[in-house]
């Protein structure tokens, strides 16, 4: 347990004491919570990640809006984002495939294609973020010389470019999406995808790691050897009935698991990989509860009732919630109450914070609007005077997450 987590504690104890009844808010509560909710839309590559800081005062709540996550950790706050880098892959020295017995000898193949990956940095506020690899602009740029001086070489001699050719195409990608982050742990959903060739492929895994990255932690380690046989059982018994065999499971893997937020509370994933022709993997619930060694203190989700919010409010589409420590407020995420067909329909999302009485919403306070496919991410409370002194930090930090610096390999092509 964190030294800032102790102290939330016993200030949000103090707080109780002194002000039991919902009645109190709004001017109690302002000494009393705010909530730094981290945001991801993988369908969104400006504004992949959203952090929103939340401390309610006595006329309305402070709102701050900053891109990118950040993140509590016992050494202070660090942001978290994610950049591309680029690599190229080049036929021989100019790009142009040499002809082969059997292919029409007028026409000449380029062959200037990249490979783009998504990696996620991590730097501590006021330092600058580094990542290993080259920028994308750079060899986006080197690409299309390469790519128009091979076709003016084509022309010289007379031959055609051949269809099929490839002049800076991202032919293979990877990516990372955090679906869960604190201090301490993360869960990402990795994916890899091959799209040149006459048959595209690709492969994806989702790890629990620690912050930072490293090697996947297995589901028993942290839910003991039960888990494990929970865990192989709901992925036989998830596939058991598919028609074609090469949908079975290939392979059964328990670092192979994530954790994700839903209905006002983390969940437990797992994960089994089939044949691409299968889509890929099968995915499971597994009714697991995440203890606090992972998570951090989730004060307020023990206490919700998914069912009893959700019908409290029959014309909103409540997507997600996380509720305050004392049920006094509480932040949802509302989806479009229309359907995508519909015209003029607004799909964005918005995070409507709520005065809460008797664990249910009773006055809108304020309402923000988020990316479309926007998704609860991170979820830490500040408490007491903790909450104070978080508010005046996001209000200094700049909404723009530092510029990465690129470090590119000792060599490359």
């Amino acid at each position: 347990m964190t030294r800032w987590t102790i102290g939330l504690r016993v200030a949000f104890a103090a707080g109780i004491l002194l002000c039991p009844s919902p009645a109190c808010w709004p001017q109690q509560v302002a000494r009393q919570s705010g909530l730094l909710l981290g945001l991801a839309d993988p369908s969104d590559e400006k504004l992949k990640y959203q952090t929103l800081w939340l401390h309610p005062s006595a006329s309305h709540v402070n709102t701050r809006l900053l891109q990118g996550l950040v993140v509590p950790r016992q050494d202070g706050f660090w942001r978290v984002d994610s950049a591309d880098t680029c690599s190229l892959d080049i036929e021989g020295d100019d790009g142009i495939e040499r002809s082969v017995d059997g292919e029409n000898n007028d026409d000449r193949r380029i062959s200037v294609s990249i490979e783009q990956q998504e990696q996620l940095w991590f730097a501590p506020v006021g330092s600058v973020p580094h990542i290993q690899g080259i920028s994308c602009d750079a060899i986006n740029d080197k690409a299309a010389r390469i790519s128009r001086a091979a076709e003016a070489k084509i022309k010289a001699a007379g031959k055609k470019v051949a269809e099929g050719s490839h002049e800076g195409d991202v032919c293979v990608s990877s990516s990372s999406a955090v679906e869960f982050i604190n201090g301490r742990y993360m869960s990402v959903a990795y994916g890899s995808s091959t799209d040149c060739g006459v048959h595209p492929d690709g492969s994806s895994n989702w790890l629990v790691q620690p912050f930072g990255g490293s090697t996947g932690i297995k589901i028993e380690e942290v839910f003991g050897p039960s888990a494990t046989v929970r865990f192989q059982k709901a992925a036989q018994d998830h596939i058991q009935d598919a028609n074609d065999e090469n949908c079975k499971p290939e392979t059964i893997d328990t670092s192979d698991w994530s954790l994700s937020h839903a209905q006002g509370r983390w969940r437990v994933k797992g994960y089994a990989t089939t044949h691409r022709l299968c889509g890929y993997y099968e995915d499971f619930d597994l009714n697991l509860n995440p203890p606090e060694r992972i998570t951090g203190p989730q004060f307020g989700s023990d206490k919700m009732d998914w069912g009893r919010l959700s019908r409290s409010m029959p014309d909103v589409n409540v997507l997600d919630a996380v509720i305050a420590p004392d049920q006094s407020w509480g932040a949802l995420l509302v989806g479009p109450p229309c359907k995508t067909p519909q015209k003029n329909c607004d799909l964005s999302r918005s995070l409507q914070i709520y005065q809460f009485e008797n664990g249910r919403p009773a006055k809108k306070i304020s309402t923000t609007k988020v990316t479309i496919g926007a998704e609860i991410v991170m979820a830490e409370w500040a408490l007491g005077k903790n909450a104070d002194r978080w508010d005046e930090t996001m209000g200094k930090l700049p909404v723009s997450p530092p510029t990465v610096q690129f470090d590119p390999p000792d060599s490359h092509k």
